[in-house]
């Protein structure tokens, strides 16, 4: 049987050999995951120089770009089941990569890592078609993995890293590290906004949001406010796809990225963070 580290380089190389895994490994797999991120805080902090992934939504491919990268730290920032073609292959690379600890490989949650979503935009039906009846046990033990992941980073001291934005009830950030863990179905206010609100030019502070119930937009003068407060630069995040797969708010105190390409994007981005907090944008292609 290869070690973590072999199949690590395995999966990169080939992402569909994760099907040539009996079940028992990949339950095996997910329960280490689990362990791993059950002893992570909610907030990570971390220093140095980093690669960010925003959603990559079943795109194996642009993950397995930004693991080849000649960079110590990576973050992805959630959303890495539904909708695109190889869901399963995505999530596997990437907890393995995780557990494999030849890069420091964070993974936020996003919120489709939640059976809200995985029972509509695809995941639960992908691993109905590989598992069939055992499908529950394995399902299972991905939402134990899902309900551990963090809720946020922050990067060298002053970049806020997260899904979805801040939260209208959140002024000190260390408030996160309170939020609950194993909560498969995120019900606290402050985890749900995390991984669901949005920013909006047109807002000041906070609105309802289209999405739904809430979960709200959230404008300038709350990003302002949250920055200083927190004595932070910057919040980067995902949740939402534009056209040029990266999209600045509030003069780039806010930046959206993208990293699926089954979307209409122009490209799947990653963002480079160095060590200064110079920002440089690549392609996953």
């Amino acid at each position: 049987m290869s070690s973590l580290k072999e199949l690590f380089h395995i999966l990169l190389q080939n992402p569909g050999k994760v099907y040539d895994l009996p079940e028992e490994r990949i339950i095996g797999i997910l329960e280490e995951g689990y362990q791993f991120l059950s002893e992570q805080q909610q907030l990570i902090r971390v220093d140095g120089e980093f690669v960010v992934v925003g959603d990559t939504h079943g795109d194996v491919f642009s993950s397995a770009s930004a693991l080849r990268r000649d960079i110590s730290n990576i973050i992805f920032l959630g959303d890495y089941v539904d909708r695109g073609p190889y869901q399963f292959e995505n999530i596997m690379l990437l907890i393995v990569a995780m557990l494999s600890r030849e890069r420091n490989i964070i993974l936020l949650r996003g919120n489709h890592e939640s059976p809200l979503m995985n029972r509509y935009y695809g995941f639960l039906n992908v691993l109905k078609n590989i598992f069939g009846s055992k499908t529950n046990q394995v399902y299972d033990s991905f939402l134990k993995v899902f309900s551990n992941m963090p809720y946020a980073a922050v990067i060298n001291r002053s970049i806020f890293l997260v899904h979805g934005g801040i939260a209208n009830e959140l002024r000190c950030i260390d408030k996160i590290n309170r939020l609950p863990k194993n909560d498969i179905i995120p019900t606290n206010s402050i985890s749900f906004q995390l991984l669901w609100n949005d920013p909006d030019e047109s807002v000041k502070f906070f609105a309802p949001s289209p999405r739904g119930e809430g979960i709200f937009l959230y404008g300038r003068d709350a990003v302002e406010r949250f920055l200083q407060e927190n004595g932070l630069e910057k919040i980067v995040r995902a949740h939402e796809y534009f056209y040029p797969g990266i999209k600045t708010f509030f003069d780039e105190k806010v930046i959206t990225i993208f990293s699926c390409r089954y979307y209409p994007i122009e490209s799947p981005k990653a963002m480079l963070i160095d060590e200064n907090n110079e920002i440089s944008i690549m392609s996953l292609l």
